[in-house]
């Protein structure tokens, strides 16, 4: 009671996130199931061309019963030859087939590897996001100035879940199988539309153990989150998850309510106190819930890599120390070597060019 308006104008993200390959939320906070193996539009501007990401998916499992994504891809001003590639190997590839080194820098888009777990992306037109490669996750952010101007699986970003299933031909799909099918790139591409989806506990017996695990999410240490983000769905998530692919889906379950929870300014460390998801850092590394290693490695340090703040769970170099790919592992300054122009080089070696040693 009595309470006074104040009203701001600061510049809002809206996120769109994927979990598990398979747990899709859009913008607006629709929840649906993606269970095709073919190339999607995820999110792309609508009236004009100016960015498209696009998810291309496989068939993953031991005997190829689900869909794993393989990659993402960014295309800006419909420029297929500068199409930024990030696969599910952590690989980032430009055009067809040009394989580069992280940190990527153009006059578009700046690539990183965060932490052991995340590659972000970030671009000068207010998209940016986080991919874990091996998880199937993907937290992909626009800024305000995107506001009911997107398509795509990840809906239309206009405050109204109603109309997220919006397809390229202006209908609004009536089922998340449609939704999906309506967004692939290729028509030529068969996807079932009518699939049943089969509780994967039934199927892989062997995993409920991994399942059982996820009733901590409404235990003690995930309590002080419960206020702010009730854990029923992302519980029946993580069962879905684990009993998909046994511990390593368990664990991203558990991590992507982490990481939904952070953003109440909630930390959680479930790692350790659920056994399964213990990570191991090698190299001298250790695990942060929020890190970034841009910064933080003798690349980074010859490049002169600008950071950006952005930060994500992993394993990280402690400060004062900087991780060197040569040696896998982190050291000190003096002990970096250096990286210029495609050539490694010695701590203290001296190499000429024509503008003089250096």
């Amino acid at each position: 009671m009595g309470g006074v308006w104040n009203c701001t104008e600061n510049n809002c993200t809206a996120e769109c996130t994927v979990m598990g390959d398979t747990h899709v939320t859009t913008f607006d906070g629709r929840i649906f199931m993606h269970m095709g193996s073919c190339q999607y539009v995820l999110v792309k501007s609508r009236g004009n061309t100016k960015f498209t990401v696009t998810l291309q998916y496989t068939a993953c499992g031991e005997s190829q019963e689900h869909s794993c994504i393989h990659s993402v891809a960014l295309v800006v001003d419909e420029d297929v030859s500068r199409q930024l590639t990030l696969t599910r190997e952590g690989e980032v590839v430009i055009g067809a087939s040009m394989a580069v080194n992280l940190p990527y820098s153009d006059d578009m888009v700046n690539v990183r590897r965060l932490t052991s777990l995340f590659v972000g992306l970030r671009s000068v037109f207010g998209l940016r996001f986080q991919y874990d490669w091996q998880g199937g996750r993907i937290y992909l952010q626009l800024d305000s100035t995107w506001m009911g101007s997107t398509l795509g699986l990840c809906g239309t970003l206009n405050g109204n879940l109603r109309d997220d299933f919006l397809s390229p031909a202006g209908m609004i799909e009536g089922t998340p199988q449609l939704h999906v099918n309506a967004w692939k790139v290729s028509s030529a591409c068969i996807s079932p539309v009518n699939i049943p989806i089969i509780d994967p506990c039934e199927m892989n017996q062997q995993n409920v153990f991994y399942a059982a695990q996820c009733d901590v999410l409404v235990e003690e240490v995930f309590a002080p989150c419960h206020a702010y983000v009730s854990p029923s769905v992302y519980h029946q998530q993580c069962r879905y998850q684990a009993c998909r692919c046994g511990s390593v889906c368990l664990c991203t379950a558990l991590s992507h309510y982490a990481y939904i929870c952070s953003k109440h300014h909630i930390t959680i460390n479930f790692r350790a106190h659920v056994s399964e998801c213990g990570m191991v850092c090698l190299g001298g590394m250790m695990y942060h819930l929020c890190t970034s290693a841009c910064g933080r490695t003798c690349q980074s340090i010859s490049s002169a890599e600008v950071c950006d703040g952005d930060c994500a769970e992993g394993c990280s170099c402690n400060e004062g120390s900087f991780y060197d790919h040569t040696r896998q592992r982190c050291v000190l300054l003096s002990q970096c070597h250096c990286y210029f122009m495609g050539s490694v080089f010695q701590p203290g070696e001296v190499s000429f060019s024509s503008s003089g040693p250096w």
